[in-house]
This record gives structure tokens, C-alpha cells and sequence, in this order.
């Protein structure tokens, strides 16, 4: 257990309420439209329209084809569990996603769910293709509609990447091209302006 001594940098499981702000992430902006990653790019930062307040984040993107990615600096995992809390306040079509083994140079894998409960999972390859492969795809079962709240989880263990909405397992799929990496998560905006809140991000064993 994490001591009143311990700082973020030396934690390695946690839930993150974002009390001691956002410093312990990187964040850049993928403009999927362009196949392209952006960097402390003015422009996109203000279409972004992101912000924290009150311990919460705010997105509030006003650009197509913007994804806007947070991933956890301090540590690299081999087995984890994420779970993030989104509330969607916009439109039907935007998008979150979760993050693991992120590696600025081979890719990551990423689940990617809509406010309709459409879901997809891909392998970012950053190394050869540069391009989404898609593992799998679904939707789910036990779902919040629209304007309201959800909690997303996903599972990177061995060669299995699971998903979860709600707690509920959506599916479970193999893949070998990555083995370790940190985790994050994201806001998306293909075809839409997005609204969406995210009060909290959970790293966890497996």
C-alpha cells in the first residue's frame, strides 16, 4: 500500500481522482484524418478544448477527426488492468478509448467505444504500417445510452486482451505483437464535435 510518502512516480497501481493534476502524464494529438501525431500543437490544444477542473477532465473537442491521448509516464507494464469513467454530454458518435502497452515506437493496443456502445479493437503499429489493424469488434450488452456515464475496462495479460463495459465482458482476444508498454486513455471526435467528462482512470493488476 502507497504511503502519505510514496509519490505518483513511484506508483505502480492506483486510481487517479486527478486531485494532483495531469503532470504525470504525456499527451499528444493523433488528427486521424492526416494519419498524423501532433505535439504541443497550439492550434489543435485550443480545438482540444481541454481542461481540468474540479478533479475532472473536460473535453470539449471542436475539430473532426481530433484524438486527444493521455498516457501515464512514470511506469511501463507488462500484465495490467485499466478502467476509466466517461460521461458522455454530446453527441452520439463520440468516442473513448483505452490504452495498453503503449511504445512510442512499435504501437499500442487500444479499444475504442462509441455512445451508442459500438465497440472495436485494434493494434496500432507505429513501426512498419503506420496504420489501425482491427483485432475485433463488438457491442455491448449492458450499456448507458447517450447522455449518461460508463465505466470501460480493459485487461492485457499475456497474449489475451480483454474488454469490459460496466463490468461486463464484452470478449476476449489474442495477439502477440506487443509484450510490454504504459497505459492511458482518450477522447475522440471522428465525425462530430464531442463533449465528454472523465472523472477518473484506475491502473490495476490483472
Amino acid at each position: 500500500a502507497a504511503t502519505s510518502e510514496d509519490t505518483m512516480q513511484d506508483v505502480k497501481f492506483f486510481k487517479d481522482e486527478f486531485a494532483d493534476g495531469l503532470d504525470n502524464y504525456d499527451h499528444f494529438i493523433f488528427k486521424a484524418d492526416e494519419n498524423r501525431i501532433y505535439r504541443n500543437n497550439e492550434d489543435l490544444e485550443e480545438k482540444a478544448g481541454v481542461e481540468l477542473r474540479d478533479g475532472v477532465i473536460n473535453f470539449n473537442i471542436e475539430s473532426y477527426w481530433l484524438y486527444y491521448y493521455f498516457i501515464y509516464r512514470p511506469q511501463v507494464y507488462e500484465d495490467v488492468k485499466i478502467s476509466v469513467e466517461v460521461e458522455n454530454k454530446g453527441y452520439s458518435s463520440s468516442t473513448a478509448s483505452l490504452i495498453c502497452r503503449y511504445d512510442e515506437n512499435l504501437g499500442w493496443y487500444e479499444v475504442k467505444i462509441d455512445s451508442q456502445g459500438q465497440w472495436a479493437m485494434f493494434y496500432y503499429d507505429s513501426a512498419l504500417q503506420k496504420k489501425w489493424n482491427r483485432l475485433t469488434n463488438g457491442g455491448a450488452t449492458e450499456f448507458n445510452y447517450g447522455k449518461d456515464t460508463n465505466k470501460y475496462t480493459m485487461v492485457c495479460e499475456g497474449r489475451d486482451i480483454s474488454f469490459y463495459i460496466n463490468d461486463v465482458l464484452s470478449q476476449t482476444v489474442e495477439d502477440k505483437n506487443l509484450k510490454s508498454g504504459k497505459v492511458g486513455f482518450s477522447i475522440q471526435s471522428p465525425k462530430t464535435y464531442t463533449i465528454m467528462n472523465v472523472p477518473w482512470f484506475e491502473i490495476s493488476e490483472p
